[in-house]
């Protein structure tokens, strides 16, 4: 977890002060971010009299409380850019360690020549007789950071960049570029044994193929395609039990089946009519049969409950049909007519 990260912006003012910049420097695209601290880079000048000066430049060093470096800032209203700030690779003059300074150092001193635990100028060798403290190499333990020849000055360099790219802390960073390290290394050792190999041996090798066991084989579980679409079933329609097919099923349905000479004056009556009521009526179409039926009910039902059992009106179109039937017999009239609301 960071709690500070630091950004370059150049081409800054240099009659403003660090103050001044404080105060008027808004982080932008990143609400949470806050400056807690601004500070100008200086460069060093000698005069020709051997004094050394130090010469304000216009870039700035700024110090945000955020998770992440903002990428852009306002300084009075002006839009500028943030680069991310990778620090350089401190070593301690007093114990040659990467990483802090002389001033914080808790180490005993050691030789920048000789590798040995005794201050410099007390060192009996030559300089020809150097031993590197990191790496054993015969060049000074001091990193001449113009021109560096050890390879752990490198190693902090690839550290420091991580931490500062990836947004991870020093541990982070140090894990992981042991990793990458001990991967790469494997892998040429990998190549360098393989260079240094007969060419009998690797024909061989070759030519010795080992055979998968039967247990791998029958037993090992398959692995499921998870790129391949998997196909929609489709829902097949349910089947006719046998029961339905069956002798029993087929006379049980003709009970149910409509006779039409149970019931000669109409479904809806309940008894059967005698030889009396059996007239033959004869109507021109359906419409005149709904018309009649319907004049029965209005004429018998108007003015009464709303609510009639079925009993009643079959009792009620029974009654009606007799009485028509029984008038047409008399008449003799084929037909009824339709103005007197009958057939």
């Amino acid at each position: 977890f960071i709690l500070f990260r630091q950004g370059i912006i150049r081409n800054v003012e240099k009659n403003l002060t660090e103050e001044e910049l404080l105060e008027e420097i808004i982080p932008l695209y990143n609400s949470d971010a806050k400056v807690t601290d601004v500070r100008r880079f200086n460069r060093r000048s000698t005069d020709e009299h051997g004094n050394v000066k130090y010469i304000p430049t216009g870039t700035i060093q700024v110090t945000f409380r955020a998770q992440s470096t903002p990428t852009h800032v306002s300084i009075f209203y002006v839009r500028c850019e943030v680069e991310k700030y990778i620090p350089k690779v401190l070593q301690c003059t007093n114990c040659l360690r990467f990483g802090h300074t002389a001033r914080l150092c808790k180490g005993t001193a050691r030789c920048s020549r000789c590798a040995e635990n005794h201050p410099d100028d007390q060192c009996p060798k030559e300089v020809s007789e150097q031993k590197c403290v990191h790496c054993n190499g015969p060049h000074s333990s001091r990193v001449n950071f113009k021109n560096p020849a050890c390879p752990e000055y490198e190693k902090q360099k690839k550290i420091k960049n991580l931490m500062v790219t990836q947004n991870i802390t020093f541990y982070e960073a140090k894990t992981q570029l042991s990793t990458n390290y001990a991967a790469t290394a494997a892998t040429n050792t990998q190549i360098s044994s393989l260079a240094t190999t007969k060419p009998k041996e690797i024909l061989s090798q070759n030519l010795i193929t080992p055979l998968p066991s039967v247990k791998s084989t029958i037993c090992a579980p398959t692995t499921p395609d998870m790129r391949a679409p998997k196909k929609r079933m489709r829902q097949e329609s349910p089947k006719t039990p046998a029961y339905y097919e069956s002798q029993e099923y087929q006379e049980r349905m003709r009970e149910y089946q409509y006779n039409p000479n149970q019931f000669p004056n109409g479904v809806c009556l309940n008894a059967k009519s005698n030889d009396e009521t059996k007239v033959a009526l004869e109507f021109e179409s359906v419409d005149k049969l709904t018309y009649f039926i319907c004049n029965v009910i209005r004429n018998s039902v108007a003015g009464g409950s709303n609510k009639i059992s079925p009993q009643a009106l079959s009792d009620i179109i029974q009654k009606e049909l007799t009485n028509t039937m029984y008038n047409t017999h008399n008449n003799k009239n084929d037909s009824f007519s339709e103005s007197d609301g009958g057939f």
